[in-house]
């Protein structure tokens, strides 16, 4: 399996997963939901609050941490490609399109993209060709 169409099923897999996970869940707990219901009137008042606070922590924490490492990128126009805000690492404009997130890897005249079925080359607009005097790549030339 290429690594495009690996990329791409953990992603329906991860959406499927998510998916009925919202759906299931609030089923199940209706289903025993008089269970839950004798269960909790036998804890006491503490009990509930410090499980309570424990959860919102917990989800607290997992939204940081996805906010803190999801890649953001921005399209940089003069480059053609899209740039992490964060990281300030490059990723593949075409990868991007097809909901992977490719980071380009830097070469002596602009970036590569690792996938091997993309393979995209991205030049450097700063980059200045040997031989080529920086008088000469000024305005007015």
């Amino acid at each position: 399996m290429t690594s495009v169409a690996a990329e791409k099923l953990k992603s329906k897999l991860l959406d499927l997963a998510i998916g009925l996970l919202v759906l299931v869940l609030p089923g199940m707990l209706l289903l025993i939901e008089n269970h839950l219901e004798t269960f909790l009137s036998r804890l006491s008042l503490k009990t509930i609050v410090r499980a309570s606070i424990t959860l919102v922590s917990l989800l607290a924490w997992l939204f940081f941490l996805l906010w803190r490492f999801w890649p953001r990128l921005k399209f940089d126009p003069r480059r053609g490609i899209y740039k992490d805000e964060r990281s300030n690492l490059f990723y593949c404009p075409s990868c991007h399109s097809k909901k992977l997130r490719s980071p380009l890897s830097e070469e002596r005249h602009g970036w590569r993209c690792g996938i091997k079925e993309c393979g995209q080359f991205y030049p450097n607009p700063d980059h200045v060709r040997e031989g080529t005097k920086a008088s000469e790549t000024g305005p007015g030339k």
